[in-house]
């Protein structure tokens, strides 16, 4: 063959080649791109879903209320909690709502709060912090994530144990959770009376 038509055919077949390793790449990125949309589309499902209403895995059921405000501005505007929210400023744990991060807390309504007062002999509720702090959770736990012996911590460390009764009532110690919030920046339960700090066996 001539060195003219050999260098030629080597010439098409390195183009030919070079096509084909291309294609290839073309495929792949294709294959990618088509994995990244499923995924955003996935994503965009599962976050339509936790604030629907649908029975996820940490989403909102239909017996919580979602409203688009903070967890102190939610205090600010139902007059109902205003004893309880005012604990929270007195034994320091606005420093806790104020930050960068999701909470759950425990609310009572302001005659809970008044016959957890009258329980005191000596100091007062409004100076117990352990027992105040004992209403709030790091991370937010949302109504279906309260499982059955679930135990919770709380910013004092001491843990809430969960129960739930054969009627599907949701406990936390032996408080009642009549209703419940989700909030941008967290969730409320609303409990029937305070909650006494329990001591962690473990």
């Amino acid at each position: 063959m001539p060195a003219a038509q050999l260098c030629f055919l080597k010439i098409l077949i390195s183009s030919t080649l070079a096509k084909i390793k291309a294609m290839r790449n073309m495929k792949k990125t294709a294959f990618f791109l088509l994995l990244a949309v499923c995924g955003l589309w996935a994503c965009n499902d599962n976050w339509n879903d936790y604030y629907d209403g649908s029975s996820v895995n940490g989403s909102v059921d239909t017996a919580t209320t979602v409203l688009d405000c903070s967890i102190i501005e939610f205090f600010q505007s139902h007059d109902e909690y205003a004893e309880f929210y005012k604990l929270l400023q007195d034994v320091g744990a606005m420093s806790s709502l104020e930050a960068d991060q999701e909470l759950t807390v425990w609310a009572v309504g302001n005659s809970g709060v008044t016959a957890a007062a009258g329980e005191y002999t000596e100091g007062s509720l409004a100076t117990d912090t352990t027992r105040v702090k004992y209403h709030v959770n790091y991370l937010s736990f949302n109504r279906d994530q309260l499982k059955n012996g679930a135990r919770l911590k709380t910013l004092n460390g001491i843990y809430i144990q969960i129960t739930i009764d054969e009627a599907g009532d949701i406990y936390a110690n032996a408080s009642k959770v009549l209703k419940t919030y989700r909030l941008n920046n967290g969730v409320i339960h609303v409990i029937d009376e305070m909650m006494a700090a329990r001591i962690n066996l473990y």
